[in-house]
């Protein structure tokens, strides 16, 4: 009798189960259909969208249309039936909205526009001497603007770019290791609170990367999120910390401790700027540009190696080409985007702990510990130009205190990027006493 059960229990659920399998076929048949159509809605769409672009571009308007977005999403929540899909329907409707600025920007796009195009977002880098005359051109500033700038840089500069803003409340900040605290975050809160900022305004930023770091927190962090435009003065804020969106406050004695991911609306390049930046501080941007090429493009190094003659818009593009090339396969620091961090951990341990010392140098004996022999023969002889000729001396317990409550660091191990030769590297994980060893090492040959 139990056979008998069992036997008529299995000829059940064969005649159940194959109902089921039936009724989910046909299904997916259905989503199959209603998925075709959308691919056909979306092509005409996407067509569209192409020939509002290039009306954009041909009658110099901006890509970005905030207030338009909000009329869309409004109005065609309002065409929902069943309202409980209106929280899924401003996501999708979302996406599609940034995949057609996308889509826009590439049409607008010159020879000297960088498209970095990421998940949820995309935005425009633009190299171009003479959009410092013309920053409507790039930028959306028909609001209220708070006009962050560096306040060692020039009377002419400052009043250039702030003459073009319709809405401008200026604030300076100081560069410094020092300053980038909360209480420098406190005070661009204070200044956008005290002029009724909302979310329709936004954030220019015209500085090196330090002060632009702190702005860009503050632009991630005020009402959730405001607009935050990024005009780097520094190379190093140019090849690197204006593009990828990494905000950061020093915390604790620690570096980058508090901070977020945000990226910037666009980012404008002028490097006419460059031309008062002290060589000191240009070569400051030579070793971000020189770890680029060391982590991914081994070419590129060796021009550099060989001091070829490379036109400075030529060093900026090609050093932002490999850092989009990272970031738009990994934005959020995950796995691969992790290269970038080369020399950083042993390097932002130095930085905090020898004021005197830039963030590139510090970065460039960071490098020098974390490569094999035969790397580091060819990157000491390119380096020995651009480091400080003093002997470096710093407390070897504070820097070794710094280096553990590194973001990578977990159980007394940290990650760090080895460069086994140039143009390939690992990410590998070395105890705190290998990564002294090799410090203290790199002294002795210095």
């Amino acid at each position: 009798m139990a056979v008998f059960f069992d036997y008529l229990g299995l000829v059940l659920y064969n005649i159940i189960g194959n109902n089921y399998m039936e009724d989910l076929k046909q299904l997916r048949q259905q989503i199959n259909d209603i998925d075709q159509e959308i691919v056909k809605l979306f092509e005409r769409r996407m067509k569209v969208s192409s020939k509002i672009g290039q009306f954009k571009k041909e009658n110099n308007l901006p890509i970005y249309d905030k207030k338009r977005e909000e009329q869309v999403l409004k109005r065609n929540c309002s065409l929902l039936k069943d309202t409980s899909l209106n929280d899924y329907w401003r996501i999708f409707q979302n996406q599609l909205m940034d995949l057609s600025k996308q889509y826009q920007n590439e049409i607008n796009c010159e020879k000297n526009t960088i498209n970095i195009i990421l998940d949820k977002c995309g935005y425009n880098i633009t190299i171009d001497d003479n959009l410092i005359n013309d920053i409507n051109k790039v930028f959306y500033l028909k609001r209220k603007v708070l006009f962050i700038y560096d306040d060692n840089l020039s009377e002419e500069v400052v009043e250039k770019v702030s003459s073009q803003i319709d809405k401008c409340y200026p604030l300076p900040l100081h560069a410094s290791e020092k300053q980038k605290n909360f209480e420098t975050l406190t005070v661009i809160y204070d200044t956008l609170i005290q002029n009724c900022f909302n979310r329709n305004d936004c954030i220019l930023c015209l500085s090196g990367g330090l002060i632009s770091d702190i702005a860009a927190l503050a632009a991630s962090s005020f009402n959730r999120g405001i607009d935050l435009y990024l005009m780097p003065t520094t190379l190093l804020s140019m090849v690197d910390s204006s593009i990828g969106g990494k905000t950061a406050i020093n915390y604790g004695g620690y570096k980058n401790m508090i901070g977020t991911f945000y990226q910037p609306k666009a980012v404008l390049i002028c490097p006419c700027l460059l031309k008062s930046l002290p060589q000191r501080q240009f070569n400051n941007g030579l070793f971000e540009i020189i770890k680029m090429a060391l982590i991914k493009d081994k070419n590129f190094f060796y021009q550099l190696y060989n001091r070829n003659d490379i036109d400075i818009y030529q060093l900026i593009h090609k050093s932002i080409m490999i850092k989009k090339e990272i970031i738009q396969q990994d934005e959020k620091d995950n796995q691969l985007r992790k290269i970038l961090n080369f020399g950083h951990t042993i390097g932002h341990g130095l930085e905090l702990n020898c004021l005197d010392l830039y963030h590139g140098e510090a970065v460039g004996y960071g490098m020098l510990c974390m490569c094999s022999d035969e790397v580091f023969a060819c990157l000491n002889s390119l380096l020995m130009e651009l480091l400080p000729k003093r002997k470096l001396i710093f407390d070897k317990e504070k820097v070794r205190y710094s280096i553990l409550h590194d973001k990578k660091a977990k159980d007394n191990k940290i990650e760090c990027v080895f460069v086994s030769e140039i143009g390939k590297c690992q990410i590998k994980e070395f105890s705190i006493e290998e990564i002294m060893d090799r410090l203290e090492t790199l002294m002795r040959l210095k």
